[in-house]
């Protein structure tokens, strides 16, 4: 029985849609489970799985990737994306539309406190 309760809470870390037992999940599901960001993605892009009530896991709301590739950087966060263009200083910054209840209540200005 113990060994029946671990391999389910080990399964929480997992997509449930990909079979390799490597791919971590970032969110859960309803109706899905527990999925990573590309399959999250993929599965709620029909009109009637976009409703299916999802919950971001702690960790992955706060968790930023960096990544560099030539002229390029950019920051992602799980609700956010900031891409920058190092040769003509210029950037773009996209917020994840759908997961306002996600995203922190500090997106305020820190200088006007305004939203």
């Amino acid at each position: 029985a113990s060994l029946n309760a671990s391999n389910k809470s080990d399964s929480k870390e997992y997509c449930e849609n990909h079979d390799d037992s490597r791919t971590k999940a970032i969110i859960t599901c309803s109706k899905c489970g527990y999925l990573c960001t590309e399959c999250d993605k993929y599965l709620h892009l029909s009109k009637k799985s976009k409703s299916h009530h999802r919950q971001l896991f702690k960790t992955a709301e706060s968790s930023l990737v960096l990544i560099k590739h030539e002229n390029m950087c950019r920051a992602k966060l799980y609700w956010l994306m900031c891409v920058v263009d190092t040769q003509s200083n210029k950037a773009i910054i996209e917020f994840r539309s759908g997961f306002n209840a996600i995203a922190p209540d500090s997106l305020v200005c820190r200088f006007c406190n305004d939203v």
